[in-house]
């Protein structure tokens, strides 16, 4: 619940909406007719969010690389890992500072250079993590033999992810002998359960987890998108397992390889792992309390020769990386999100801000519980007063009976990219209102061999939806002009919000309708039926298509969403 009540200026008994304060990225109007919502509503970023872009951003990074030194030489090469080379000294000294673990307090780095045909090519690196040293050398040999990873033997870090009050810490050490074994030491808060996700910034991906109970039991999970997933076969032993001043620290241990698919394989080349963690209230294993992502650097424990390489910066629809709350330390995970290179997605073609962590400015990636949607420069107003709200519902329902009933499923789709939301941008100054149309589009093609579309809703928000059709293109010849009617396809639905007037507000007796207020929104629907007046439910199996959402843009808007929430049914 995002709370806009301007205590100062409305109250809970009627009356008419007054902004409150909001940070400098929100896109709402603060005074005349058209202010009638809040900017809060869009989750703007705000100064309380720091940006964590895994790659350097825009800009070319440095990272660390080992390679497992086959007989073919260009198996260890910066090129063959999607880097380049570093081509000079000056810039392999220069790259020390853009290594985090260089760039702790107390680490003494030293640089050298020269011809020597045993070490690896170019920039290389030898940590020390026990005596704080780094070495960098530049080798300059025309054709040296050396390769990087040739002398590790295993690799180790440590790394803590702040959830609020609590913290949460994983330290890996992978020994790749024969066999290969991890050792993994997690510590969270004792009595309550907390758990830890590998090679992950996101739930969404299906990650292997483990999870330590409020008693100390552990348990092997794969991750739902926001759901607990499922428990698998235990596939760690337990080492060790203590409590001491209200924290428990477990160690475990497992091979490299996971026991199946489904536990993750620990590749003891890879010098950086993405972890996710959470807490719990509770001591048994339920919903988050608190959630974080962040990465583990990963060490020879022998401070062997490191290739320092350069990875091209991503393109754009590629950054990814991670949004901290810097009020708890919070993270969330910013991950792939517009990934239809095909050109399906307008969103993508079009460059939204929404699909790039480095252009993102706001919507549902930065609404969290918790989060305070104001600028660190502006004070939280009205903290003494909460606001109780209540939620009423009715139901209807009838008996299932088979004879007349038919099973409908939820199915729903988005074109505005995996979190279904992307920004609207405003139209040119001076547009005339009805001319002040942004549109996105998609296509999608159902799955199965016999499903039949039953009801439609279009999911989008107030004040900016104004329209959304559902085309087919089974030929490919659907054409459409932006604004306009579309040739070649058949029209499934269209569907167009309706806007409250405010002009027949009152008890809802007699003509009136208390919900006629302005910015009230009511979606119509479109349904189908076996029996009239209803048209037949249309086959939609393997039928491409093609999906347009229209909003208003006389201004702009962060995470307006176009979801196509469908019911289907298979017969």
């Amino acid at each position: 619940q995002i709370d806009t009540w301007n205590r100062d200026e409305m109250n809970l008994t009627g009356g008419k909406f007054v902004p409150g304060p909001a940070p400098k990225h929100s896109l709402a109007p603060l005074s005349g007719v058209d202010a009638i919502y809040s900017g809060l509503l869009e989750c703007p970023l705000t100064t309380r969010i720091r940006k964590h872009i895994t790659g350097g951003g825009w800009n070319d990074s440095v990272v660390p690389q080992i390679y497992g030194c086959s007989d073919s030489k260009a198996a260890h090469t910066c090129s063959a890992a999607g880097g380049e080379p570093i081509a000079t000294a000056a810039a392999c000294f220069a790259a020390a500072q853009e290594l985090p673990a260089l760039s702790a307090a107390g680490i003494k780095i030293t640089t050298s250079s020269g011809a020597d045909p045993a070490l690896p090519a170019g920039c290389t690196l030898s940590f020390d993590g026990g005596n704080e040293t780094a070495a960098l050398f530049f080798n300059t040999h025309a054709s040296p033999t050396g390769c990087c990873g040739a002398g590790v033997t295993a690799t180790e870090g440590t790394q803590t992810v702040m959830l609020g009050a609590d913290n949460v810490s994983v330290a890996l050490s992978l020994d790749n002998a024969v066999g290969g074994s991890a050792t993994i030491t997690m510590s969270g808060p004792d009595a309550r359960w907390f758990g830890v996700g590998f090679d992950t910034i996101s739930m969404s991906n299906a990650p292997y987890a483990i999870v330590v109970d409020g008693a100390g039991a552990v348990t092997e999970h794969v991750l739902g998108e926001h759901l607990a997933g499922i428990q698998i076969n235990a596939s760690v032993t337990v080492v060790k397992s203590s409590v001491a001043g209200g924290v428990r620290t477990v160690v475990l241990s497992r091979k490299l390889a996971g026991a199946t698919p489904q536990h993750h394989s620990f590749d003891p080349l890879k010098l950086n792992l993405d972890i996710i963690a959470a807490v719990g209230s509770t001591s048994a294993f339920s919903y988050h309390l608190a959630k974080g992502t962040s990465s583990v650097a990963l060490w020879p424990t022998n401070p062997e020769p490191t290739c320092v390489c350069t990875i091209p910066a991503a393109p754009f629809s590629k950054g990814m990386g991670t949004l901290e709350y810097l009020p708890t330390g919070e993270t969330i995970g910013f991950n792939l999100r517009c990934n239809l290179d095909d050109g399906t997605e307008s969103i993508l073609r079009d460059h939204n801000p929404t699909c790039d962590i480095r252009t993102y400015v706001g919507g549902l990636s930065t609404c969290h519980h918790g989060w305070h949607l104001l600028d660190a420069e502006q004070d939280i107003p009205w903290q003494d007063q909460p606001i109780t709200y209540y939620l009423k519902y009715r139901l209807y329902f009838q008996e299932y009976d088979p004879s007349q009933h038919i099973a409908v499923f939820d199915n729903t789709w988005s074109i505005g990219g995996e979190t279904g939301e992307y920004d609207v941008p405003q139209c040119p100054e001076g547009t005339p209102v009805e001319e002040c149309q942004h549109e996105i589009n998609g296509t999608v093609v159902p799955g199965g061999s016999n499903t039949h579309f039953v009801a439609a809703h279009y999911h989008c928000h107030a004040p900016t939806c104004l329209s959304m059709e559902i085309w087919t293109n089974s030929t490919g010849e659907l054409r459409c002009e932006v604004g306009g009617g579309c040739t070649g396809g058949e029209l499934l639905c269209r569907e167009e919000p309706y806007y409250g007037q405010g002009a027949n507000i009152g008890p809802a007796t007699g003509d009136s309708d208390r919900f006629d207020e302005p910015g009230y929104i009511a979606q119509r629907v479109c349904l189908w039926g076996l029996h009239p007046p209803f048209e037949k439910p249309p086959l939609v199996s393997g039928v491409p298509l093609f999906v347009r959402a229209v909003t208003n843009s006389t201004y702009g808007h962060h995470g307006e969403m176009a979801l196509p929430q469908m019911l289907v049914a298979n017969f």
